[in-house]
């Protein structure tokens, strides 16, 4: 329903042609790894930030005479 709402009946073919071909069995086969991997970088690239503003927000708070 949400992709017949946005999609005409002609690409919803070329869409089904697609994921039927060789390559578009390949392209959904890898999804589930992708995303994987996707969210493994994205954890990571998460706590390298949350550690950089804990280093900053420290800082800032010992220059204004605050001890953690």
């Amino acid at each position: 329903m949400l992709y017949a709402q946005r999609l005409t009946t002609a690409e919803l073919k070329e869409i089904s042609s697609f994921f039927k071909s060789p390559l578009g069995r390949k392209f959904a086969g890898m999804q589930a790894g992708l995303a994987q991997q996707s969210m493994t970088l994205g954890r990571a690239w998460g706590q390298k930030i949350g550690q950089e503003i804990e280093q900053e927000i420290r800082a800032e708070l010992r220059e204004r005479g605050i001890e953690l």
